[in-house]
């Protein structure tokens, strides 16, 4: 909660309304970092516990994070002013 509170002070762009917000933001963030630790302990295992190189580094990938990747449904539709327009009579 302390961190957060420096953040807070510190930095324009963490805005914190009253201290209850604050409390409660800490006790979330707590709790995902305590599911991302016991999520993270079997495949830890599971990666000192593999037989070869190939198995501990398809085990070890299930700890690096993933980033999304756009598609072509993340492609924005041109509108209106994207489209060509005939040229103006003169």
């Amino acid at each position: 909660m302390v961190v957060l509170n420096l953040f807070v002070e510190y930095l324009p762009g963490v805005v914190s309304e009253t201290f209850t917000l604050t409390l409660l933001t800490a006790v979330l963030l707590k709790c995902v970092l305590d599911v991302i630790l016991l999520l993270k302990q079997p495949i830890v295992a599971r990666v000192r516990g593999a037989a070869t190189t190939a198995a501990r580094g398809s085990h070890a990938e299930c700890l690096t994070p993933r980033r999304h990747r756009p598609g072509p449904s993340d492609t924005p539709d041109p509108g209106p002013s994207d489209a060509v327009r005939p040229a103006a009579p003169s």
